[in-house]
């Protein structure tokens, strides 16, 4: 009777070690998915940042008659 109890135990514990190491590759996958769209949304930021400097820049530059000239 216990030597079944210890194969249960271990089969038991061969599935518990097994689902969690698909819960951690799972995770790891959704924690580079999530990273990457960070990464993309910077990167997206930094640039409509840059759009708007530069804008306001050229529009400076046309009030002062500044522009530029071929």
């Amino acid at each position: 009777m216990l030597a079944a109890r210890i194969v249960a135990a271990e089969k038991e514990t061969i599935a518990r070690r097994q689902e969690f190491l698909e819960k951690r590759v799972e995770r790891r996958q959704v924690e580079t998915l999530t990273e990457e769209a960070h990464a993309r949304e910077d990167l997206e930021s930094g640039r409509r940042s840059q759009r708007s400097i530069d804008d306001w820049y050229g529009a400076r530059r046309g009030r002062q008659g500044g522009g530029v000239r071929r």
